[in-house]
């Protein structure tokens, strides 16, 4: 059955996305709902998705997924890498050490884990204190364990 679901999905995607498209229209309020239920289940995801579409639209190279940003954060032992505050007193955020909007990546050897304050402090700047590891090899170093 799902090798069957599966080929027809193929063979008809535009109808289906049209009956969709169609049935939003139709529905508002219930897609609305549906919609928020789901963002408020699929926090880390949503965050993802935001910050991927806004990597895109400044024409970033590079991705990475939740759980290499996991990893990450468990190697800075979920601290600040300015302040040093740790999780759960603060909430890590994903901070791009070269910001996208001045050519950086959207990879893990550019992205380090700020709390809200120091990463709004720091917005576009390309550092505030500089950090004394080479954050590419110390990505490399991570992947292999």
């Amino acid at each position: 059955m799902r090798g069957y679901a599966k080929e027809y999905r193929k063979k008809n995607l535009e109808r289906i996305r049209e009956w969709y498209r169609q049935y939003r229209i139709a529905h508002p309020e219930e897609c609305k709902r549906y919609y928020k239920k789901w963002r408020k289940a699929h926090l880390g995801q949503c965050s993802l998705l935001r910050k991927r579409y806004r990597a895109r639209k400044n024409r970033a190279e590079g991705s990475h997924t939740l759980e290499e940003w996991e990893l990450l954060k468990k190697h800075y032992d979920y601290k600040c890498a300015i302040c040093g505050k740790k999780e759960p007193e603060i909430e890590l955020e994903e901070d791009h050490i070269i910001p996208l909007s001045k050519g950086g990546l959207d990879s893990m050897e550019n992205i380090q884990p700020l709390c809200r304050s120091c990463n709004s402090v720091k917005g576009a700047k390309l550092t505030v204190k500089p950090l004394m590891v080479d954050q590419k090899k110390l990505w490399l170093a991570i992947k292999k364990l």
